[in-house]
């Protein structure tokens, strides 16, 4: 960065893309570059430029849309700032956007509840702004929060609307056709889960950037598979899931940990707890650097089933209240935690990892 005073958008577009690089996920050396961001941030809020503030977040787009760094304060605080900005400067399809990245970013935290507002929002701005596909897009993504707020109904509603609303050989349908794999696994109707896996998976191959898209059906794919008793089949799809994520070295790193933690679940069934172990503390590592409380209580719930099939009740104990204060934290419903601790313990460990 230049004099106090000055932006140096050479040196900015060059962060944003030396961060869109492999291995620059995670913990891997950025710090430096956020840093400068918020100096740049910093200056355009003292000097009232709210064009500059909305090109500067416009830089991190590709960034953002990730989640190894994407949910770092500083672009946090980045894409907070915009979305003021663009609310002052009157530019509600920009806004809309922003809204949906926050969105992305809260719901990926599991910070549920607030990602829900923040996709309601910009689905009514895209709504206003007559960008129809768009506004779709986030009303789907309402369906997230709803299911993991524990709102099944309405889940199952915002995906049968959007779904009626989507040609049926548009690649995309593979999200919705996803979720809704999600919501039969939840109620253990793992035959049409699979169908539902299988249908996504289908339509993922036909996506322009197919590979994140495969990657996490994949693991929602073997996990089912796996539950059926078709181990096999099902250790092959997390091979090829995590194959597809690794090729992005670090950019997805919490994906990555969520494939690790239901491959993990698998070994727990085959009583191969060391295997288990191992993938479950590189998974804690994954999203050591980030704020992915809603997969840390998930680690510690698959290591207290480890600890209670190894006869340690007590240390299965210390690690149930260790994921139910981070639960806590999040805000999310108690009756839903201990429908998921109870269902934990009565299957060994047949859990289901929720994205």
């Amino acid at each position: 960065m230049t004099d106090f005073m000055e932006i140096n958008w050479a040196e900015l577009k060059d962060i944003a893309e030396r961060l869109s690089q492999t291995d620059r996920g995670g913990g891997r050396g950025y710090y430096a570059d956020l840093e400068a961001v918020d100096q740049a941030l910093a200056i355009l809020i003292v000097q009232e430029d709210l064009v500059s503030i909305v090109k500067l977040r416009n830089l991190f787009t590709t960034i953002v849309a990730r989640d190894s760094i994407g949910i770092h304060a500083s672009l946090q605080r980045l894409t907070e700032e915009a979305i003021c900005a663009t609310d002052q400067l009157g530019d509600i399809k920009e806004q809309a956007h922003f809204l949906g990245a926050n969105g992305h970013n809260r719901h990926r935290q599991g910070l549920h509840q607030r990602a829900l507002e923040d996709f309601y929002h910009s689905y009514q701005l895209y709504e206003k702004a007559g960008e129809s596909f768009e506004a779709l897009k986030s009303y789907y993504m309402m369906a997230l929060c709803q299911r993991a707020l524990g709102n099944t109904a309405d889940a199952k509603h915002i995906l049968t609307t959007t779904i009626s609303q989507v040609d049926p050989e548009d690649p995309w349908l593979g999200n919705p056709f996803v979720v809704l794999g999600w919501l039969e696994r939840d109620e253990d109707h793992l035959n049409a889960a699979e169908t539902f896996f299988r249908k996504a998976l289908a339509l993922h191959r036909k996506a322009s950037d197919p590979d994140t898209l495969q990657a996490g059906t994949l693991a929602d794919l073997g996990e089912v598979l796996g539950l059926q008793g078709r181990t096999g089949e099902a250790k092959t799809c997390f091979e090829e899931s995590l194959g597809l994520i690794r090729k992005y070295q670090g950019q997805f790193d919490r994906q990555e940990a969520r494939t690790e933690m239901k491959l993990a679940e698998l070994l727990i069934r085959e009583r191969n707890y060391p295997g288990a172990l191992e993938l479950l503390d590189h998974a804690d590592d994954l999203i050591a650097y980030g704020s992915y409380k809603d997969q840390l209580w998930k680690i510690e719930l698959l290591r207290a089933i480890i600890k209670l099939r190894q006869g340690n009740i007590r240390g299965a104990l210390r690690r149930i209240r260790s994921a139910k204060a981070v639960y806590e934290e999040l805000g999310l419903p108690p009756k839903d935690f201990i429908r998921h601790t109870i269902n934990r313990l009565k299957l060994g460990a047949g859990l289901f990892i929720r994205k």
